[in-house]
C-alpha cells in the first residue's frame, strides 16, 4: 500500500507486510524510493513498527505545538 503524499514529487513510501519463508516472522516492510530507482527497504518486528508509531506520533504532537518544545 503505497502512502498518499500530499505535494507532488515526493519520494513514494510503501508499507507492506511480509514473510521471506513459511517459518520466517511476519513483519511490516517499509520500502522508500522511486519506482524507476533503487528503492531502500526496512523490514520492522511487532515492537519496531509499534516504536515507530509512538516515534511519529511523538514528533507529529511536537511540530503542531501540541507538546513543549523543550528549547527554553
Amino acid at each position: 500500500m503505497r502512502l498518499p503524499r500530499s505535494r507532488r514529487g515526493k519520494t513514494p513510501i510503501d508499507v507492506n507486510i511480509i514473510q521471506q519463508g513459511a517459518d520466517a516472522p511476519i513483519r511490516v516492510r517499509l520500502t522508500v524510493g522511486p519506482d524507476y530507482e533503487k528503492k531502500y527497504n526496512s523490514d520492522l518486528d511487532f515492537t519496531e513498527t509499534e516504536n515507530l508509531i509512538v516515534m511519529l506520533q511523538y514528533h507529529l504532537a511536537k511540530a503542531k505545538g501540541e507538546l513543549p518544545n523543550g528549547d527554553s
